[in-house]
C-alpha cells in the first residue's frame, strides 16, 4: 500500500502547511472565533499540531525504513519482534487512512 497524499517534504509556516511544490495541505486552527464544542488552543498547541503534520512524510519514510531494515535481521529476539510489529502497525495504519482520505 503507498501513500496516496502529496508527495514530497511539507513545510510549516504561519500555521499552514505546504508541500515543497507550494500545493496547500492543511491550515490548523486555534478554534479561538467559533461557536462549535471544540475547545479552543493557545498559539503554542497550534503551531505545535502544525508542525507534526508538516513532519508527517518524513516520520512515515522514517517507519518504512525502520520497518526495512527489522526486516533484514533474521535472528530477531522477541523485544525486535514487537517493534517491528508495532511499527508495521503504526505505519499501515497511515497508509490505510491515506488511501480512506483520498478514496
Amino acid at each position: 500500500m503507498d501513500f496516496k497524499g502529496t508527495k514530497g517534504n511539507w513545510l510549516e509556516s504561519e500555521n499552514k502547511v505546504f508541500s515543497t511544490n507550494g500545493n496547500a495541505i492543511c491550515s490548523v486552527y486555534d478554534n479561538q472565533d467559533t461557536t462549535d464544542e471544540y475547545k479552543p488552543m493557545d498559539e503554542q498547541e497550534v503551531k505545535a499540531n502544525a508542525k507534526l503534520i508538516a513532519a508527517a512524510p518524513e516520520l512515515l519514510e522514517t517507519l518504512k525504513l525502520c520497518s526495512k531494515m527489522l526486516s533484514l535481521n533474521k535472528s530477531k529476539s522477541y523485544a525486535e519482534i514487537k517493534v517491528h510489529e508495532e511499527v508495521l502497525r503504526v505505519m499501515n495504519k497511515a497508509l490505510k487512512q491515506s488511501s480512506l482520505a483520498i478514496d
